[in-house]
């Protein structure tokens, strides 16, 4: 993540960010899985490719959650 120029978050070190004035990217560890979030698509999708030239991946699409009348729940 360091070499893509990532920042570790100090509070999470699991939780890493990329920023400029306009755009930013998240990604979060948890053991072999990534959460990547951002509020630029082409940051999101030259990230991905950047990682899964580096790694071997496999996207499983958006991270969805669905509010029901029941608790909110998290699928792919």
């Amino acid at each position: 993540m360091l070499e893509l120029e990532f920042k570790k978050c100090k509070a999470d070190h699991c939780i890493y960010a990329k920023w400029n004035d306009q755009d930013m990217i998240f990604v979060a560890l948890y053991v072999d899985d990534l959460v990547l979030t951002s509020n630029n698509d082409e940051l999101l999708k030259s990230t991905k490719e950047a990682l899964s030239s580096r790694f071997d991946m496999t996207d499983l699409g958006h991270l969805v959650v669905k509010k029901a009348p029941r608790p909110a729940s998290v699928y792919q």
